[in-house]
């Protein structure tokens, strides 16, 4: 019974975070993302080529940063959807290093961000996520994954030698 009132708590909270996100904000908030919008909207059409991709992707970036300085949930979302979008115009214009950043670690992030954010609701507010503090497991957590990473990146060349913190393997 008790995880059935634990779920029914997060459902709720989650559900309160995914409300209308347009609704929070203020008239400075509101006055920012339309000049934003219309400013990329404005640049875009002023070249001679028009990529449809690249408005609708970089529309979505602003308004995903309006959220994520809101810190509001959609944030994430829309940075999931940008991500992806931003990998598919890397990858038509062989930007392999924008698509691997995109797609390698930004879109984890925001996955990970946007499930974290709905699974860890504040008790004091519902719209943000609740702090938790890093313990020793995940300290060392983040030092294996570091070195591995690491070496797994300089190992491959995927970034110069003279880049890397630590001796790279040539």
């Amino acid at each position: 019974m008790a995880i059935i009132l634990l779920l029914q708590r997060e459902m709720k909270a989650a559900y309160s975070m995914l409300n209308n996100p347009l609704k929070t904000l203020t008239k400075k908030e509101w006055l920012l993302w339309l000049v934003s919008l219309t400013v990329v909207i404005l640049s875009n059409l002023a070249t001679n080529d028009l990529d449809l991709l690249t408005l609708i992707s970089a529309l979505l970036g602003v308004t995903a940063l309006i959220f994520a300085a809101k810190g509001n949930v959609w944030a994430q979302f829309l940075m999931i959807i940008f991500c992806i979008l931003y990998g598919i115009i890397s990858f038509r214009f062989h930007y392999w290093g924008e698509m691997i950043t995109y797609l390698g670690m930004t879109l984890p992030m925001a996955a990970w961000s946007a499930i974290t954010w709905l699974r860890n609701p504040s008790e004091e507010n519902e719209n943000e996520v609740a702090i938790q503090t890093l313990n020793k497991k995940h300290i060392i957590g983040l030092i294996i994954s570091t070195i591995i990473v690491t070496g797994i990146i300089c190992m491959r060349g995927l970034i110069p030698q003279i880049l890397c913190s630590v001796p790279c393997l040539s």
